[in-house]
């Protein structure tokens, strides 16, 4: 979701592109999402502990998920218009 933020992630790009972002977290089995900062070129990854955290209005972050997050048997997606298989798909803003 662009302009927002999950707080909790584990800083792992430094001076990256969104893709370069995407990759990070496509490479490790255990990233379900990731925060990209546009404006410092920065990527965090969440892991299953921190993925499905409060979403927090960040300026120039976008958090992006792999799936949505579940919560027993109701899905809870916080509304996410942009998923990692978006950016898979470069079908991002």
């Amino acid at each position: 979701m662009i302009g927002f933020h999950v707080r909790g992630g584990r800083l792992v790009g430094n001076n990256v592109t969104k893709l370069q972002c995407r990759d990070l977290c496509q490479a490790d089995v255990s990233c379900l999402a990731v925060d990209y900062d546009s404006i410092n070129r920065l990527c965090w990854t969440h892991t299953e502990r921190t993925s499905c955290g409060q979403l927090r209005v960040q300026i120039g972050t976008a958090h992006y998920k792999k799936v949505p997050c579940k919560r027993g048997r109701s899905e809870i997606n916080h509304e996410i218009g942009h998923t990692l298989v978006a950016l898979y798909n470069l079908k991002f803003a």
